[in-house]
């Protein structure tokens, strides 16, 4: 226990701003006991060699607890909460001096064990009332969370973000974890209770420390799913991701090496999964129990602004993750983050090893025979993976009126319509009438590629429904078209050029008038398209089309540019309409 004068000292230490910064750059034990006396006889206060020194042995002790320093700091922009405790009834922040060093190890924990070595960090852990996080300016709010099956590739991600000065990685941090456990316990009394202290607390790691600062991501525990409901209160719009990999694989390195929430007893969250007549249950059973807990909790949220990420999909998949999180990073920067890939995520100095073989070869019996109850679980993350890269065909969220676009397209006769101009493509009659083009365009159906300006046509000015379902779309509609394919006619089988939603621009197809004799094929499987319906299609694919109905087919078709809000609407239709999507390769069609 610090004597009284000892902790006078500290609290005028804390106060100046210039002591600090002296203090904080010695690393030696020695020069900065000598350092601190100088100080203390300066101000007439009586500190012993032996004082400052027993309360370094205190503090290396007492790592985990709080210092019971209860006191304000000079610049809060060099400080972090470490922790966040119940003390004598009240809940206090304890906080650490981080400098000006950024967060770019592995974990959080891993960036406080390196300042520790700093006397000064180790020593001065002032402690404040939780109330006082709701006084800081507000910071970076939160850009994205990650959520994790654990030992699924989440640190390569998160390793990945902190290679740039631009963002704020907090990996694991403890206050999280422990504000979410205090919430558990206050639900009963006040779910708004918890809501705040994480708002507060995750605010306060969202400080701008460094001007360069922009976006801030939360990598939480991977037992952080179980509170979902809280963090999405805290956060209804912030997006999140969810890493996970095959079980075997998961559960043959927590065998290797026991995360703490695989020993029964450590994290309570789990606590009910241990037999109630004893602890009879094995390691294996253990370990797919709690992973069973963590993939159901997050295969439950799955309509709630997620993206699903499979470990064999990373690193390419963190193109996908960056458009999900909303964040547009130049091409340098994200040959800055992937750069790191080459690296062991949890030990950088290494270069990285894939493992997934040696790990499959490694599983034991016993270890599959646990993972067995958790295949349909993995089976259904992966079907909620799905995203460009093997999507072939999905039908959209949105519906339109069926009469409405019929009543529109009546109003053109048989003169209306220009021959399409790919004249090798189709047999027969394929034609179409241009409703939105490019300016002073020779050859109106033609979607110009090198086109940057955008005109409605005469047209389109006479279809006030195809005007409002061109508004529907909060994204740019750069081409618009009737396209109709007439009885008997065929469209040979062929490629588009850069039109799937990685390319950044999509053609869309709403069928007005079709026939199930219609035979559309993209990439060798059927796709089934009902009148109103929206469709993505990945026309990058082979495809071809065979009207083998009486009825001319006729589809308005949509070249848009891909956004934040196609982006949304494409993975919510993925969750919600999954009956409706073509997974690619699966040769179905449904």
């Amino acid at each position: 226990m610090p004597t009284e004068n000892f902790q006078r000292l500290q609290q005028i230490v804390l106060a100046d701003q210039s002591i600090v910064n002296e203090l904080s750059g010695i690393d030696s034990v020695e020069q900065f006991v000598n350092k601190l006396l100088d100080i203390a006889s300066q101000r007439n206060i009586a500190v012993k060699d032996d004082d400052v020194r027993q309360a370094i042995a205190d503090a290396r002790r007492s790592d985990r607890k709080p210092s019971g320093i209860n006191c304000e700091v000079s610049d809060r922009r060099e400080w972090l909460p470490a922790r966040v405790a119940k003390t004598d009834g009240k809940v206090v922040v304890e906080w650490f001096h981080i400098g000006n060093a950024r967060l770019t190890d592995p974990f959080f924990e891993d960036s406080i064990k390196k300042r520790r070595r700093v006397p000064f960090s180790l020593v001065f852990r002032p402690t404040t009332d939780i109330e006082m996080l709701k006084e800081l300016p507000v910071g970076i709010p939160p850009t994205g969370f990650i959520f994790h099956m654990s030992r699924c590739g989440s640190t390569l991600v998160s390793q990945m973000l902190a290679a740039l000065d631009a963002n704020i990685m907090v990996a694991e941090a403890p206050p999280i974890d422990e504000v979410l456990s205090i919430s558990r316990n206050i639900k009963g009394d006040s779910d708004s209770a918890g809501v705040d202290l994480l708002r507060s607390v995750i605010n306060a790691f969202g400080t701008r420390r460094f001007p360069q600062e922009k976006h801030l991501f939360i990598k939480l525990d991977s037992w952080a799913i179980l509170d979902f409901d809280v963090i999405q209160k805290a956060f209804p719009d912030t997006p999140w991701i969810f890493l996970y990999r095959d079980p075997v694989e998961v559960v043959v390195s927590h065998m290797r090496q026991p995360g703490m929430q695989m020993i029964p007893g450590v994290v309570h969250a789990f606590d009910d999964l241990v037999d109630k007549d004893g602890p009879n249950v094995s390691r294996e059973e253990y370990c797919a129990r709690v992973l069973e807990r963590v993939c159901s909790d997050a295969v439950a949220q799955a309509s709630c602004n997620g993206l699903f990420v499979d470990y064999g999909e990373l690193p390419s998949a963190f193109h996908e993750i960056v458009r999900h999180f909303r964040v547009d990073f130049t091409p340098d920067q994200m040959a800055t983050m992937m750069h790191t890939t080459q690296f062991d995520a949890k030990t950088p100095q290494m270069f990285f090893k894939p493992d997934s073989e040696e790990k499959q070869r490694q599983a034991t019996h016993k270890v599959r025979e646990s993972c067995n109850r958790l295949a349909p679980l993995y089976e259904r993350l992966k079907s909620l993976s799905r995203d460009a890269r093997s999507m072939t065909a999905l039908r959209l969220d949105m519906q339109f009126d069926e009469a409405r676009l019929k009543d529109d397209l009546a109003l053109f006769g048989p003169d209306a319509w220009t021959r399409h101009f790919n004249t090798d493509y189709y047999e027969g009659e394929w034609s179409g009438i241009a409703l939105r083009t490019s300016e002073n365009a020779h050859v109106p159906l033609y979607p110009d590629p090198s086109a940057d300006k955008f005109v409605d046509t005469e047209e389109l000015k006479q279809c006030p429904y195809i005007l409002s379902v061109l508004g529907s779309f909060e994204c740019r509609v750069e081409f618009a078209r009737f396209l109709r394919l007439t009885a008997g006619s065929e469209i040979r089988e062929h490629k588009d050029h850069m039109l799937g939603i990685d390319d950044g621009c999509v053609r869309l197809h709403i069928p007005i008038v079709t026939d199930p004799a219609v035979e559309f094929y993209l990439d060798g499987q059927r796709i089934d398209m009902k009148p109103g319906e929206l469709w993505y299609l990945n026309l990058n694919l082979p495809h071809r089309v065979k009207n083998n109905s009486t009825v001319d087919r006729v589809h308005l078709v949509l070249d848009c540019v891909v956004n934040d809000w196609f982006t949304e609407l494409y993975k919510r239709s993925i969750t919600n309409q999954t009956a409706n999507s073509i997974r690619a390769g699966s040769g179905i069609a449904t």
